[in-house]
């Protein structure tokens, strides 16, 4: 009888203390139009905004660019030297404000990464909302980074000087949002939002992140000492290689999920790792 009785009690609920529940925040009004996908962009779009690492990305890194150009003297050696330093600057513009997130996209995820795969929708859309968000967000970097660099070249800007810089500026952002993808597949870590002084990402995260950023810094400054205005004779280059960064950014996105369905098992046996207590609350 008194078994029968506790059967019939209400089960108990379990109370987990956290951040209260927002369901019409600006995370989530940005991205009601993605239909299906809008809990995952709403996801992505709170790891940028909320989390310690995140909002260093967009009010630090992306923002402390431009400001390379304007402390650096001129050289009358090189008087070209500060047009060559903003176009590697426009390379990773689009990058720089993103890239602390997106070079490990399933790292911040936890035990909660096995919930992609008990969602009703495909490994496509969980691939979108881990790329495009960061994508769009440094896409919007590059108009203020461009301006900037016009506005310091320090010599005059024709026509082909800008073309190298809107074209690069696109191509570093196709490449290397795409190359970031890849590193959150193959070579994830598990870490959370605060910002450390140590270095908790994979060896191919860290050559994909902060390798990519030193060689598009400094990597157009060797190639304007070295070449000078002879490098403007190949300006075509530029345009070049942004159509093949968007065309390997678009193959990323369509062989991505595949490649996540069949590495999903050691992904997570990576990222739900225990970090000394330490959770990420959104």
């Amino acid at each position: 009888a008194a078994i029968a009785g506790v059967e019939r009690l209400p089960a108990p609920s379990r109370v987990v203390a956290g951040a209260p529940a927002e369901w019409d925040g600006p995370c989530e009004r940005l991205a009601a139009r993605w239909g299906s996908a809008a809990p995952l962009v709403s996801k992505t779009l709170k790891y940028y905004w909320r989390t310690k690492r995140g909002r260093f990305g967009l009010l630090v890194n992306g923002p402390v660019l431009p400001f390379l150009l304007l402390m650096m003297a001129p050289d009358r050696r090189a008087p070209l030297l500060h047009f060559f330093i903003g176009v590697g600057l426009m390379a990773v513009a689009g990058f720089a404000a993103t890239f602390a997130v997106a070079i490990n996209s399933f790292g911040f995820d936890g035990p909660g990464f096995r919930r992609y795969f008990l969602l009703p929708v495909p490994a496509a859309a969980v691939i979108r909302a881990a790329s495009l968000v960061p994508l769009a967000i440094g896409a919007l970097a590059l108009p203020v980074v461009f301006a900037a660099c016009l506005l310091l070249a320090r010599v005059p800007v024709d026509a082909r000087m800008a073309a190298m810089l809107a074209a690069n500026g696109v191509g570093g952002l196709c490449f290397f949002h795409a190359l970031a993808l890849w590193t959150s597949i193959l070579a994830p870590s598990r870490t959370d939002g605060e910002v450390r002084f140590g270095n908790d990402y994979s060896l191919a995260a860290n050559l994909a992140g902060n390798g990519g950023l030193l060689a598009g810094l400094f990597g157009s400054q060797f190639l304007g000492l070295a070449a000078g205005a002879r490098v403007l004779q190949f300006w075509w280059v530029a345009p070049v290689f942004m159509t093949a960064a968007a065309a390997f950014y678009l193959i990323t996105l369509r062989a991505a999920p595949a490649v996540l369905l069949r590495r999903r098992e050691q992904i997570l046996a990576v990222v739900e790792r225990d970090l000394g207590g330490s959770r990420l609350r959104l």
